[in-house]
C-alpha cells in the first residue's frame, strides 16, 4: 500500500486524507451534541406525558382547553394524576390557561385564580404543589 501512495504522489493523497478527517470530525461532534442533550433530558428528567406525543410542534391539546405553555400542561396532567388518587376530586376540572396579559390562569371548575395559594380546597392546593415539585426534578 505504501508503493501506491509512493506512485500516487503526496497531492494526490492530501485531498483524501482531509476529507476523511473533516468528515471524522463532524461524526464525532454530532455524537458529543446527541449525548449532551441525552444527559440533559436525563438529568432533568423532562419526560412529557403521553398525551403531548407528537411531531414537535404539533402537541395535542383537549377539546374546549385553553391554551398555556408546554410546562404549564405537563405540570397540568401531574395535578390530574393526583387528583385521580382522591375518589371525591378525581372528576374535578383542572386547567392551566395563558390570561390575556400572559400570566397564569389555573381554572378549577369554573373558578379562576391567578396563583396557587388563592385555590380553596387544600388538597387541590397540594396536588399542584407536589406537581410542580415532581415537574422540576
Amino acid at each position: 500500500m505504501s508503493r501506491a501512495i509512493a506512485q500516487a504522489g503526496a497531492g494526490d493523497v492530501m485531498p483524501i486524507i482531509v476529507v476523511g478527517l473533516v468528515l471524522g470530525l463532524a461524526l464525532v461532534l454530532t455524537y458529543a451534541i446527541w449525548a449532551a442533550a441525552g444527559r440533559r433530558r436525563a438529568e432533568t428528567g423532562a419526560r412529557l406525558p403521553s398525551s403531548f406525543s407528537g411531531p414537535a410542534g404539533k402537541e395535542r391539546f383537549e377539546a374546549g382547553e385553553r391554551r398555556a405553555s408546554i410546562a404549564a400542561e405537563a405540570i397540568e396532567e401531574l395535578v390530574r394524576e393526583r387528583l385521580r388518587r382522591h375518589p371525591d376530586l378525581a372528576a374535578v376540572s383542572v386547567d392551566f390557561g395563558t390570561g390575556p396579559g400572559g400570566e397564569l390562569e389555573i381554572w378549577v371548575g369554573e373558578e379562576c385564580f391567578g396563583s396557587v395559594e388563592e385555590i380553596r380546597d387544600v388538597r387541590i392546593r397540594q396536588a399542584v404543589a407536589e406537581a410542580v415539585e415532581a415537574f422540576n426534578r
